[in-house]
């Protein structure tokens, strides 16, 4: 996918280290983007994404708001502003409701929902020039209800409340926040799975596989560089055909 509008334009991904972020950074950078990602920690690979150029890789856990204050600065260091943000960084834990306890709950809403509100924040104050400019959101199926993974699927859920609070603010100043909805896709989190739910899912895709990273990476990297506007209202679902996930991932 050629992909024209993102050479030149500054990007900022969280969890850039692996999976779909490494797709992500990749791709901007292969497109002539300049490209801040950060990571909870750095691996080898992580260093080989540094080693491209226009890339600029950093430790930072967003789940603390120091970290993002930190992240930011760096970007200041480093682009006269932001034109494209992408909220990549999420974690999950598999529990019933009823056996996750607050610690848990807290970490992951801090992570996948809060991170992100803060983020946007920051963002909204560097997007300077009269271009347009996206925020990014990565969701999930899950984002209906997973009984499994409650924490997970109210962080979900809570980005499409989030982005269309920013729509109505910004869209206006060419400011625009996109949802976009995965269904199964080959990541380390996805791996964690039972074998049993991801064949039943593979079963049930229309795909009849999973989705790969680069493959989410170019229709993400599409929408925020080509047509943030249009897709600014409604979320682009990359699912292979899902429309639900009807797993319990307790079993």
């Amino acid at each position: 996918m050629i992909l024209k509008n993102l050479n030149g334009k500054n990007v900022l991904i969280t969890g850039g280290s692996r999976g779909i972020g490494a797709a992500l950074v990749k791709q901007a950078a292969d497109a002539g983007a300049n490209v801040l990602f950060c990571s909870r920690t750095f691996s080898a690979d992580t260093k080989k994404l540094c080693s491209l150029s226009q890339v600029t890789g950093m430790i930072a856990d967003i789940s603390q708001h120091e970290e993002i204050e930190k992240l930011f600065i760096k970007a200041d260091s480093l682009f006269p502003h932001l034109d494209i943000v992408i909220n990549n960084a999420a974690i999950d834990q598999t529990d019933l409701l009823v056996y996750t306890d607050l610690e848990d709950w807290q970490k992951i809403i801090h992570t996948n929902l809060t991170a992100a509100f803060l983020i946007s924040q920051y963002a909204i104050k560097r997007f300077l020039t009269e271009q347009p400019h996206s925020i990014v959101f990565i969701s999930s199926l899950a984002e209906q209800g997973a009984p499994a993974s409650a924490a997970y699927a109210m962080s979900k859920g809570g980005l499409h409340g989030l982005a269309q609070s920013i729509n109505y603010h910004f869209n206006t100043q060419n400011i625009y926040a996109n949802i976009v909805t995965l269904g199964l896709v080959e990541t380390d989190l996805s791996k964690e799975y039972p074998d049993f739910s991801k064949r039943l899912l593979i079963d049930i895709c229309p795909l009849k596989r999973s989705s790969k990273p680069e493959e989410i990476a170019a229709g993400i990297l599409y929408m925020a560089a080509e047509q943030p506007a249009i897709f600014s209202k409604s979320p682009l679902h990359i699912t292979g055909g899902l429309i639900d996930y009807p797993i319990d991932f307790s079993h």
